[in-house]
C-alpha cells in the first residue's frame, strides 16, 4: 500500500509525493531532496520531527526557524 503527501517549503513550492505505508517525515524530505536543517517542521499544522509518522494526504511544511533576542 502507498500514501500520498504534500511537502512544501516557505517560501517556495509544494510537491506531491507517493511514499510507502509507514513512511516518516525523513522519508518524505529525502524523496523531495530537501533537508530539514534550519527549518521548523509541521505536519498538518502540528509541530513535527523527522521521526514523525505520516498518513495519506498529510501536509508537511518547512518554515525558516526565527529566533529572537532574549
Amino acid at each position: 500500500m502507498s500514501i500520498t503527501v504534500k511537502v512544501g517549503v516557505v517560501p517556495g513550492s509544494i510537491n506531491e509525493l507517493g511514499l510507502n505505508d509507514g513512511a516518516k517525515v525523513s522519508d518524505a524530505l529525502s524523496a523531495a531532496r530537501l533537508s530539514g536543517a534550519g527549518y521548523a517542521i509541521t505536519v498538518n499544522g502540528e509541530k513535527a520531527t523527522a521521526d514523525t509518522s505520516l498518513s495519506n494526504c498529510d501536509r508537511i511544511l518547512l518554515t525558516k526557524s526565527i529566533k529572537g533576542n532574549s
